[in-house]
């Protein structure tokens, strides 16, 4: 009877997931034509989307993205028929157990960063500072783009890879695609000293992370190392596409040509 019980109350859980998700995509849908409209009346005077047009500024993204579509693709590969561990997954494992076993709280902490409650405030607060200064571009991307990737990983990717841990679909991991996925948004819409402050913090709680993940079981280290994969290359891809609608729509006055030095969205 419990059994039954714990089936369906699982059942009830993704079910609820699945409606969030639905919620997010349609609120996603209205934004994309308000923030598209906004910044092509905005006259395009944004770095971030003048630089689309400059290929030394696009290569370095569709480069880690182009790594992390293979990285995600082809690291199944190597996953036993059965999807269980692999070597390093069992190494990952014994070495985090040897460091950390038996100290639940402290893997909980440091498991933190990847936690919803932890990451949508920083989206929010991003969100608002971009908008105030009419920053439309890095505002839509910072606000749609984690949404995205977490839908598309959600709804597409895992079932795809049906890689099975206990009772969900591990691969990739969701809360390594998230957090990764606000990091890399971060880094796309800001430039010199804050953009490297937001990748080595961002490095350095995807670390915690993925150690507060594997000693608590919650995944394997290529379920992590997939969503790493995905993350970056999701939001990029957003990024990228998000431009391209910006500058396809048509618009009464031509863009200002310079583009600024400063933080880029």
């Amino acid at each position: 009877m419990n059994q039954f019980a714990s089936a369906e109350a699982q059942d009830i859980d993704r079910l609820d997931t699945q409606k969030g998700h639905r919620r997010h995509l349609r609120l996603t849908i209205q934004v994309l034509d308000e923030v598209v409209a906004n910044t092509r009346q905005d006259g395009l005077s944004h770095a971030s989307i003048l630089a689309l047009g400059h290929h030394g500024r696009v290569r370095t993204p569709v480069a880690i993205a182009v790594l992390g579509c293979l990285l995600t693709v082809l690291l199944p590969l190597s996953f036993p028929a059965n999807g269980g561990a692999t070597g390093p997954d069992d190494w990952a494992s014994e070495e985090v157990t040897d460091s950390f076993g038996g100290q639940h709280s402290l893997l909980s902490a440091l498991a933190e960063p990847s936690v919803s409650t932890v990451l949508l405030p920083i989206i929010g607060v991003a969100f608002v500072i971009l908008a105030f200064r009419r920053r439309w571009y890095g505002a839509a991307v910072v606000l749609i783009g984690p949404l995205l990737a977490v839908a598309v990983n959600s709804w597409v990717l895992k079932p795809i890879f049906d890689r099975h841990l206990s009772y969900y679909l591990a691969y990739p991991s969701g809360h390594t695609v998230s957090l990764i996925a606000v990091v890399t948004a971060l880094a796309l819409v800001t430039a010199g000293v804050l953009r490297m402050a937001v990748l080595v913090i961002g490095a350095l709680a995807m670390l915690c992370a993925a150690i507060g993940m594997i000693g608590l079981g919650y995944h394997h280290l290529t379920d992590i190392v997939g969503g790493i994969g995905a993350g970056a290359a999701l939001v990029i891809a957003w990024w990228l596409l998000l431009g391209w609608l910006v500058r396809r729509r048509p618009v009464g006055r031509q863009p200002d040509q310079q583009v600024g030095a400063g933080v880029s969205g």
